[in-house]
């Protein structure tokens, strides 16, 4: 039996290494974005569905998050996500959570609307809003979203607060809230918020800065 040449062997070897070299790269970044975009609409759906049932009782999250489960999930699937992914709710939270593969969302109240109409009673409720971030700090996503009933939707790298899990650092109520004077800073496309808890704060980055107030 004729063994293969060594060098062409090598050759070839080598060729399929730089090639990997080269597609790698793509390959990881196309996974973020499809892992993030999804994360993203599952944010601003799961806002659309909670404002659809307000007033939601935020003390019972259990109940809440299981009220809305079927809903997100049928609007998710329409929006053409896997259902391998679609999100389920996690019961025992201090809020309404659910989560993916990669992310967790949770619905919590702003402590204080960054833009208020003139008709939104604060004492009536305080306005509902809705994290989106990633179960842990490993690729493949790391962006944390907020889509607020009131004020504008955004998203931060993460770089500062480093939100993750369940845990000790997920993302709380106002953790998206622009720090002091918020108009100058959201017409700018950028601003920054205080971490709860820390003396840090982090960047977040307007997505639609000319959104209408999101409630029924």
């Amino acid at each position: 039996m004729r063994l293969p040449n060594v060098a062409n062997t090598l050759v070839v070897v080598g060729l399929a290494t730089l090639g990997a070299t080269f597609l790698l790269p793509s390959w990881t970044a196309q996974r973020v974005a499809r892992v993030e975009d999804r994360a993203f609409q599952v944010t601003e759906t799961l806002l659309d569905v909670a404002v659809l049932h307000v007033p939601l009782d935020l003390s019972d999250p259990d109940a809440v998050a299981q009220s809305l489960a079927a809903e997100l999930r049928r609007r998710c699937a329409a929006l053409g996500q896997p259902d391998g992914d679609l999100p389920e709710p996690i019961l025992g939270q201090p809020l309404p959570t659910f989560g993916n593969k990669h992310y967790l969302f949770r619905i919590a109240r702003q402590p204080e609307p960054v833009r208020r109409p003139d008709d939104w009673d604060p004492l009536r409720r305080r306005p509902l809003e809705v994290y989106g971030w990633p179960r842990t700090l490993l690729p493949p996503g790391r962006t944390v979203f907020m889509a607020p009933e009131l004020g504008a939707i955004a998203y931060t790298r993460n770089l500062g607060a480093e939100y993750a899990g369940l845990g000790e650092n997920p993302p709380r109520g106002g953790s998206g809230v622009p720090r002091g004077d918020s108009t100058e800073a959201e017409s700018r496309g950028a601003y920054r918020a205080a971490v709860p808890g820390s003396a840090k704060d982090e960047r977040w980055i307007v997505l639609h800065p000319d959104r209408p107030p999101h409630r029924r």
